[in-house]
């Protein structure tokens, strides 16, 4: 496990607040693109030093129920994010990456942001793919706020 510093711990704080142009200062770094499909530990958000991250496509395995993994898609897409997540998208992040057991789309569905419902499914996000509950990203739509997505 790693501590997130430097231009790392600045994504990750650009993510949260939709910082579009230092995310993409970031990302357009070579030495730095692989922050697009980061996998973030974010189970203790306060202390959450553990920055995991898989540049070459493994899995990454939850051996406690309390661990709840994020990325930048994640992020971006459940708050409605959508110049970041564009920017991501364009970039090449995976739109069904889904290292907690669900992918963004079930993010922005759960969170009700349609527009960037709009954005995944415009870039490939798969609308059947279930999560660790076996719903589809419809299926998470339970809010009277949500019924556009």
């Amino acid at each position: 496990m790693a501590q997130a510093s430097g231009l790392i711990l600045q994504f990750w704080n650009a993510l949260l607040v939709g910082d579009d142009l230092t995310v993409i200062s970031i990302v357009d770094d070579p030495e730095y693109a692989y922050l697009l499909d980061a996998i973030y530990d974010t189970s203790n958000i306060e202390q959450w030093k553990n920055f995991r991250f898989n540049y070459r496509g493994l899995r990454l395995w939850s051996l406690t129920y309390e661990q709840e993994l994020t990325t930048p898609l994640h992020i971006t897409a459940g708050r409605g994010f959508t110049q970041c997540l564009r920017h991501l998208l364009m970039w090449g992040a995976r739109v069904d990456l889904a290292p907690g057991g669900t992918t963004a789309l079930h993010e922005a569905c759960e969170e009700c942001q349609p527009e960037c419902v709009k954005l995944l499914l415009q870039h490939g996000a798969n609308p059947n793919a279930t999560n660790e509950d076996s719903q589809m990203p419809l299926h998470v739509c339970t809010e009277l706020d949500s019924l556009e997505c």
